[in-house]
């Protein structure tokens, strides 16, 4: 049983970002060894954020939805969902720029809350980090490392402290281990596919669509390079909705694995740790390969590599991308992205794979 200071974390929402700010809860972790520290998250990334070395417990984030806001507001602590009734945090930290994460460690009577003044949320934030150019600027392992540092400094004065972490290159690398059921859930799926032997994962499809996801025909000649240059079989993998988007990557080709709605989170990085290589766009999957030190391609279109880029010993890019934050919402931009990413050839991947698979 942990003694001392009870922090919740409160985690990004999305499985990249999450990956990212995998550094930060390590920092807190190191730096406060005796503190009860509870996490949370939304329910997709409870198995992968549960396994983390030193977090107590996970709990489902709070609605994000306006009603649920207001209630929060005007209703008391009776607003609060129930699970987190029991929770008295002495310091909440809050990695998303949200009004509404703000608000709910507030009602919860976090004494200490700890977030860049970001979307009105200044009135509930106890200790306000400024987002300012320079910020702006930092990928976001080091953006979620400086409310890490922040939370730590706090903290040190009503807990067991131990000296912060040496934020060294290796420090900043995201680290994941895949949960054995995950690794076994993989194996079962890829043998029931009719796989054999060593895998290349494919994630060709993303929320955000053609302004994020290199042509399909583009994965299909790569998929085809794949099986008849480096002996390996392509796994394509995506959500459920995208599982006919998927086949096509693999249309006419002898082999080929389609799992797109068919892991669980545990099952997708076990699918991931267990291949020779990954290859996807700015994705969560480009950031889980990197954590676990597969071989990583990741294709880019205008998004700023110099923020989002999965971090790792084994990974290479393709597409320089733009500096600053590109509305992808913009028509002139998703045009822009689009071809930015059809001129990306697919002789400029094999090379590259060639590459990542020689070091």
């Amino acid at each position: 049983m942990r003694s001392g200071v009870r922090i919740l974390v409160h985690m990004p929402n999305w499985l990249g970002d999450a990956v990212m700010a995998l550094p930060a809860l390590r920092y807190i972790r190191e730096s406060l060894p005796r503190a009860g520290l509870h996490l949370a998250a939304r329910p997709g990334l409870f198995d992968l954020l549960g396994t983390q070395p030193g977090v107590d417990g996970v709990i489902v984030s709070p609605p994000s939805a306006k009603p649920a806001l207001i209630r929060c507001l005007v209703g008391g602590r009776r607003a609060l969902p129930e699970e987190w009734a029991g929770i008295a945090p002495a310091l909440g930290v809050l990695f998303p720029n949200s009004l509404q994460s703000a608000v709910w460690l507030w009602r919860l009577g976090a004494r200490r809350r700890v977030g860049y003044a970001l979307d009105c949320r200044r009135l509930f934030l106890t200790d306000p980090l400024v987002r300012d150019g320079r910020v702006e600027m930092l990928h976001f392992t080091r953006y979620y490392l400086e409310v890490a540092q922040k939370a730590v400094g706090i903290a040190a004065a009503f807990s067991d402290f131990a000296p912060p972490p040496i934020l060294d290159r290796s420090f900043l690398l995201p680290r994941l281990g895949a949960p054995e059921s995950g690794v076994e859930e993989a194996r079962r799926l890829y043998a029931e596919g009719g796989g054999e032997g060593g895998y290349a994962v494919l994630a060709p499809m993303s929320a955000y669509g053609p302004v994020k996801d290199w042509p399909k025909e583009h994965y299909r000649q790569l998929a085809k390079a794949l099986i008849d240059i480096f002996g390996l079989t392509p796994v394509v993998t995506g959500s459920a909705g995208q599982r006919d988007g998927c086949a096509a990557v693999l249309a006419g080709l002898p082999g080929g694995v389609n799992l797109a709605g068919r892991t669980s989170l545990p099952g997708f990085v076990g699918l991931i740790a267990g291949s020779r290589l990954f290859v996807g766009g700015d994705s969560g999957g480009a950031h889980v390969a990197a954590a676990l030190c597969v071989p990583t391609l990741v294709i880019f279109g205008v998004t700023n590599p110099a923020r989002t880029k999965a971090l790792g010993p084994r990974v290479r890019m393709l597409g320089r991308g733009e500096a600053g934050a590109p509305d992808l919402s913009q028509a002139g931009i998703r045009a822009r992205a689009e071809k930015a990413l059809r001129d990306i050839a697919p002789a400029e991947a094999v090379a590259a794979i060639g590459d990542l698979l020689r070091d």
